[in-house]
Parts: structure tokens; sequence; C-alpha cells
């Protein structure tokens, strides 16, 4: 009498091209992040070079010739803060720049900044601001890259706005018109509004005046700081907890459409196991 002997299940072939695909996958997405990071920072430094110059020449400085009345013109201001009193002060170019060359607070806008123009609800300015410096770098990544070491600084001629927000003044930059080349758009655009006053506590004076102003605006050929008792400060606090909100959303729907991605994916590999058998 014959056995019956189980038929043993036939194991699946496995192909070794899926093997040599992962190794190659492998090798090639790491190379690839290396070679865009690689080519994203040559064309940045190449982009910088274009509108930058080697040579750092500041903005001019206002000689300080009298700063007696517009020390007088902040001090009545600033009391007139303390006794929560409704007040105002309007500085003119000459004041705002005598006012950068004169008082510590505004030290660090010294050669950084100088008012040429009040006009049609922008300031117009000269500026200066150091870019990021390649003349530290490696040499042989300079080599590979073919990038020259060299400073970067913008030399350039800007209109702007300023913004009160969060007891903080800004001044945001609208255009910018560089010394040499031209600085794209997007660079304009993505330039943060520059803090005019330090947040620190080696000048609480100037922080607290700050603090307490409700509106700023242009009028004329002045700069108006404002205060008015009872009226709340501007604040970007809440546009930044909307936006918040809004990135938090965006995540939550990305893990979301990962998620249902590795399940479709788990799910399709289990129905052709399946077939294979």
């Amino acid at each position: 009498m014959s056995k019956n002997v189980p038929e043993e299940n036939p194991q699946p072939v496995r192909s070794p091209v899926a093997g040599c695909f992962i190794l190659i996958a492998i090798v090639i997405v790491p190379l690839f992040v290396v070679s865009f990071a690689a080519y994203s920072f040559k064309k940045q430094t190449e982009g910088f070079a274009s509108f930058s110059e080697e040579e750092e020449v500041h903005a001019p400085i206002a000689p300080i010739t009298d700063a007696g009345p517009i020390t007088q013109k902040l001090t009545t201001f600033e009391e007139a803060i303390l006794a929560q009193q409704e007040t105002h002060i309007s500085l003119n170019k000459e004041e705002l720049n005598l006012a950068i060359a004169h008082f510590p607070e505004l030290e660090h806008l010294r050669g950084l900044l100088f008012i040429t123009e009040i006009s049609n609800g922008t300031l117009k300015a000269q500026y200066h601001r150091p870019f990021a410096s390649t003349k530290n770098l490696p040499e042989i990544l300079c080599r590979t890259l073919n990038i020259e070491p060299r400073d970067h600084f913008l030399h350039a001629e800007i209109t702007a706005t300023p913004l009160l927000s969060d007891g903080q003044l800004f001044l945001k930059i609208k255009t910018l018109i560089p010394s040499r080349g031209e600085v794209p758009e997007q660079l304009i655009q993505g330039i943060s509004p520059h803090l005019m006053a330090p947040d620190s506590t080696e000048h609480l004076r100037i922080q607290k005046a700050l603090s307490a102003l409700t509106s700023i605006s242009i009028e004329s050929n002045t700069v108006v700081f404002r205060h008015s008792p009872g009226i709340t400060p501007p604040s970007g606090q809440a546009e930044s907890e909307k936006l918040a909100g809004k990135a938090r959303h965006l995540v939550a729907l990305g893990a979301l459409i990962f998620l249902l991605t590795v399940i479709l994916f788990l799910l399709i590999l289990a129905k052709r196991k399946r077939f294979r058998k």
C-alpha cells in the first residue's frame, strides 16, 4: 500500500534583481541628497556674489552737532507716557539719523542704516548688511564646488515701512536696489523685518517706551509715534498662533496621508503574496 506523501509548499523564488534595486536605492538616495544640497549651496553663493561687494562700506553716520533738542523732545514724550497721558512725537529724517548716531540704545544701527527720505508712507535709506562669507570655507570644498572664497557685503538703497508689534519696533523692507547686480524678489520677500531696538536688559528704558506705544505711522515727512491710554498695542501673536494652527493641521493631514499610503502598500504586498501561493 502506497503512502500518501503530502506535497511540500514550494518556496517562493526570490529574484536577485529586487536585491540589486534595494542596494542601488540605498546608494543613490543619499548621493542625490548630498548632491542637491551641494548644488543649492553653490547656487546660493553664486547668487550672493552677483549683487554683493567684497569690500565693506558702511552706511553714513550723521555728525553729532546738538543733541539737546531731540533729547528734550524724547524726555517730554517719555514723561507723558509715564503719566498715562495721550501723547505723540514726530521725528524727521535728520532727527532719526541723529538719534542713531547719539543714543547708545541705537548703536547697533550705526553704519547699517542712514535715512535719506521720508515720503509717501515709506522710508528711503542707505543700507549695509553682511551676508554669509565663503572666505573661511575648507579649501577642498571650494575647489570641489568651484566656489570663490570671499566676503559678501550688501550695499543698497531701500524703501521700507516701520512696524510695531508686541512692544518691538521693526523695519520691513519693500524694495532693495543694490550697488551692483540685482537682488531676486524671493530673497527680498524672505528678509525678516529688521529689529530697530535691541531686546535686552541693558536697554530697559527704551523697551518700556516701545512697549507703551500704541501706533506708528508716517505723516508728511516725519515718523509719528503715538501713545493712547486704553488702546491695546498691535500684536502679531494672534496671527502667529493662527499660522501655527494651520501648520499643525497640515502636519496632521500629511501624517494621515502617509499612514494610509503605508496601509495600502502593505495590503498590496499581502495580496501579491497570496496570489503567488
